[in-house]
């Protein structure tokens, strides 16, 4: 019911800063990729001075691990295809000069797979300079020396939009920034302006900046605990999820909810039955170790029925809606026999009633002495279910938070680089 981006007017200055911001969802890669041209507006219209049009480093740019720096600029780029008049060494020379120029250390013949992430942001960078747009949307930089690396653009004449959930890069490397939330633009303002830091926070918290944790526990009293893990994307929550996964799957029979890719965590051709009791097919192991279907099928059917998942057993999972596959993957899941739930992300993509199952689920489990370990992008979830918090930005974890010591307006600061 929200149009991802709904009557934006905006200009883009030469030659400034301009920040662009918002909570997941309110519209940024939308507006971006109508910059760019890669899709086309419903209504209204796109006016580029500049006949090279924006381009875009991606957040993740997708690579091929096995192709050279080299390969990935010149290989499939039409713009950059000279066709039968290419000179290998040309190319080289004229990515060495762009590396020398923005002072970080990469070589034309390094191969992809052995990069780190922001040397695949430069490898992208480095395609668009050199297909000449003046125009240029960083998505969650990952570059060291960002204030330096903007100079160099600006030098060449390039204006740089840089999309951020950093308050602190807001802060030090606006000379404008622009909140978009729920598909519109909700502030405009200059980087100069006093009272800044607190418009940018109002508008991250909708007004919820004042209020406290609760310091009651918000179930009855139990042995289990919660630990949330917060951190926006870009400071690292997808490589800590793998660290964690590597950890809890790693002692007995632990859960674990992924977060991008629901297919390691399913077998999308195989029906609900055999995805749901796949942990528990030794229960019903027959004789000679033959699978008791029938008996596997009622217990299934019982159950999905009773927590109101919307399938039969012989369903195939890549025939239920995305709803009714998160919401049997979190049943499956918190039916483990272990003390662990690793969940990262859980209630992306589920609706507010799906989210209240979701909830109940964690509280039952936390009533019943487990351990539940959170990751999440959104303060608001973080500060509503931790029974203790920790703050994660650019890699690197926070001193954790306990119930009833810190405010919201406090942990999105944290999450943001402020105070950290």
């Amino acid at each position: 019911g929200v149009r991802a981006c709904d009557r934006v007017d905006l200009e883009i200055r030469r030659g400034e800063t301009l920040i662009l911001m918002g909570e997941n969802g309110a519209g940024k890669s939308t507006l971006a990729s109508l910059i760019t041209g890669r899709i086309l507006p419903d209504g209204g219209e796109i006016i580029h001075r500049e006949k090279k049009g924006a381009g875009m480093v991606h957040q993740k740019p997708q690579v091929v691990e096995d192709y050279s720096v080299r390969d990935m600029v010149f290989g499939g780029n039409v713009e950059l295809n000279r066709g039968l008049f290419i000179s290998p060494g040309r190319e080289r020379e004229e990515l060495i000069r762009i590396f020398e120029e923005t002072g970080y250390d990469l070589q034309p013949e390094d191969l992809m797979g052995d990069l780190a992430p922001f040397q695949h942001q430069l490898t992208e960078l480095a395609e668009n300079l050199l297909m000449g747009k003046k125009v240029l949307i960083l998505d969650e930089p990952e570059f060291p020396r960002i204030p330096e690396l903007l100079a160099y653009l600006k030098q060449r004449g390039v204006t740089p939009l840089i999309i951020t959930h950093r308050v602190e890069d807001a802060l030090t490397l606006g000379d404008r920034i622009v909140m978009m939330g729920k598909g519109r633009i909700i502030m405009d303002r200059s980087g100069r302006d006093p009272g800044l830091r607190e418009a940018l926070l109002e508008n991250l918290l909708h007004g919820k900046s004042e209020q406290s944790a609760p310091t009651a526990d918000l179930t009855t009293p139990s042995k289990g605990f919660i630990r949330v893990i917060a951190g926006h994307h870009e400071s690292g929550l997808w490589d800590e999820e793998e660290r964690l996964a590597r950890e809890f799957l790693g002692k007995g029979d632990n859960g674990y909810i992924p977060s991008l890719n629901r297919r390691k965590a399913m077998e999308a051709s195989w029906t609900v039955e055999e995805n749901f009791m796949i942990h528990r097919r030794r229960n019903f192991a027959g004789p000679l170790g033959l699978i008791r279907k029938k008996a596997l099928l009622t217990e299934g059917s019982v159950s999905l029925d009773r927590n109101g998942v919307t399938a039969r057993p012989g369903d195939r999972m890549d025939h239920l809606s995305g709803g009714n596959q998160k919401k049997l993957l979190l049943l499956r899941e918190f039916q483990r026999t272990g003390e662990k739930i690793l969940l990262s992300e859980p209630s992306a993509a589920l609706d507010r009633g799906n989210r209240d199952y979701l909830y109940d689920l964690i509280f039952k489990a936390r009533k019943q002495g487990k351990e539940i370990c959170l990751l999440t992008a959104d303060p608001e979830e973080a500060f509503a279910l931790g029974d203790e918090v920790v703050p994660l930005f650019r890699g690197k974890r926070g001193s954790p938070l306990r119930r009833g010591e810190y405010t919201l307006s406090r942990l999105v600061e944290l999450m943001g680089g402020i105070g950290t």
